[in-house]
């Protein structure tokens, strides 16, 4: 994921849920990418802690649509695995509605390969991560 924002935004990773709480407290970043299943932590905790301006983009593996539902209502933007890295650069740089208003279980078309010149691109970013 890191990689997927480097030319636009300064990212920092953390691989448990300690290292992530223990950098959200020390620095309130713009925007936080978290996988809502870090581990020790209760699932929603690191989007709890945030505080304006810092947003939130949230996914889950395997996803649980109750959880995710939840961190929408509480302000998250919620992305699927898959797309995460792809629209990253987007939510950098992008002026963001006050909340995420996407429907959970309505199935993103551009998940799928469709055909055509450019099918390989989405591919291509999800196999270098």
């Amino acid at each position: 994921m890191r990689h997927s924002v480097r030319s636009v935004a300064l990212a920092y990773g953390c691989s448990n849920f300690e290292s992530a709480e223990r950098r959200l407290r020390a620095v309130a970043p713009n925007l936080l990418v978290t996988n809502l299943r870090l581990g020790a932590g209760p699932d929603l905790q690191l989007v709890q802690l945030t505080v304006p301006p810092t947003r939130c983009v949230v996914y889950m593996v395997p996803p649980d649509l109750g959880v995710l539902r939840e961190a929408q209502e509480m302000g998250a933007f919620v992305e699927t695995w898959p797309r995460v890295p792809a629209a990253l650069p987007a939510y950098v740089g992008a002026q963001l509605p006050p909340r995420d208003r996407r429907d959970l279980l309505r199935v993103d078309r551009r998940t799928l390969p469709r055909g055509g010149r450019r099918a390989a691109d989405g591919n291509a970013l999800a196999t270098v991560i």
